[in-house]
């Protein structure tokens, strides 16, 4: 089959080259559809691969979707090399802005490949794409969510190592989801529970309420690969955590990625409820009470969301997921204090019961 969009072949720029799994492109003008491999973007000129072969074309001539592909295509921060896990001692003992240079799966689709990701494919299908600013009512693909592009507000992340790690034993990671598009800070005291634990934390930046859901989990994921990429890293000690929006994140992430362990901070979620999970039935929260991990939540009565959360802790529960909530007198709307993170923390590393 001809591809109508070929304006003349060219060779494989080796120096631009990448490799994509393959996609549907469509031509602008008259809607025609093939499948074919993303191999480089040099300008205005785009070379795919198809059956094989490979094309090069002008960029203008694809839909909107496809160029807005390649427009993120075109700006993610090339991946660092792969490296044996190793101390870096710039980065140890002390919080500070690091870039994120991994992305946790090669192609955009990996990040469905998670217990639902079908499910919530088909559920963005449905609604033609992804919310990307709620407040302005744009939309993104499935795609390009997930394919963040590097700018001011993303391609960061805080990263605070324990000092006492040296390289000789795997930690665990905790990646924190913020409300906003600043990464969080280490708490008061957050750095005595990490040396405890022997935890690696590390919080993207842009992952506040205003971008799509999956490009915050991307950004999460991608943080933690980081990390895996530089450190040794404990695969079962990850854990997902996160303030208001950022826990609900948090939760979403551990629903999704079975690797994954949960501390939601202020926000709480239902297993059936329409505005985190309302693509997931009862068939599902099964599947995930089946992986017998904990799920832990932190607020307190100050907390606007309290009352929420108490709910859904019950509805987990009563779902068979083994859940805890953690609270304090003195807890508002905030991530949690020194000695909440470190229950929580504590709680759900321990075996689950039977």
């Amino acid at each position: 089959m001809k591809f109508h969009l070929i304006a003349g072949l060219g060779l494989l720029l080796c120096s631009l080259s990448a490799t994509a799994a393959p996609r549907e492109w469509t031509d602008q003008a008259t809607g025609r559809k093939v499948t074919g491999e993303f191999v480089s973007l040099d300008g205005d000129q785009v070379t795919l691969s198809i059956n094989g072969k490979e094309y090069k074309m002008p960029v203008a001539k694809l839909s909107a979707d496809d160029q807005a592909f390649l427009k993120v295509v075109g700006e993610m921060p090339a991946p660092a090399p792969a490296a044996a896990p190793q101390p870096a001692p710039a980065a140890v003992g002390k919080a500070q802005r690091v870039d994120i240079t991994q992305k946790a799966y090669a192609d955009w689709n990996g990040y469905y490949s998670g217990l639902f990701g079908k499910k919530l494919l088909k559920f963005y299908e449905k609604s033609k794409g992804i919310v990307d600013v709620p407040d302005k009512d744009t939309m993104t693909t499935v795609e390009t969510a997930v394919m963040w592009q590097k700018d001011d507000k993303l391609g960061k992340m805080i990263l605070f190592v324990p000092p006492d790690y040296d390289g000789s034993t795997a930690y665990g990671v905790l990646v924190y989801i913020s409300p906003g598009n600043d990464p969080v800070s280490l708490v008061p005291g957050w750095d005595k529970v990490f040396t405890e634990k022997k935890l690696i934390y590390c919080s993207p930046a842009g992952t506040g309420n205003d971008q799509a859901d999956m490009r915050r989990i991307a950004l999460a994921l991608d943080a933690v690969a980081t990390v895996k990429a530089s450190y040794k890293v404990d695969p079962a000690r990850l854990i997902a955590s996160g303030t208001s929006g950022g826990g609900a994140i948090s939760t979403t992430i551990a629903v999704h990625y079975p690797e994954f362990k949960a501390i939601d901070c202020s926000r709480g979620s239902e297993p059936d409820g329409v505005t985190v999970f309302p693509y997931l039935d009862s068939g599902d929260i099964r599947q995930v009470a089946k992986q017998k991990k904990r799920f832990a939540w932190v607020s307190g009565p100050k907390d606007r969301n309290y009352e929420y959360i108490k709910r859904g802790v019950a509805g987990w529960s009563d779902a068979g997921v083994e859940s805890k909530l953690f609270e304090d007198p003195n807890q508002g709307h905030a991530a949690a204090t020194e000695d909440l993170m470190r229950q929580a923390l504590t709680w759900i590393e321990e075996p689950p019961t039977k």
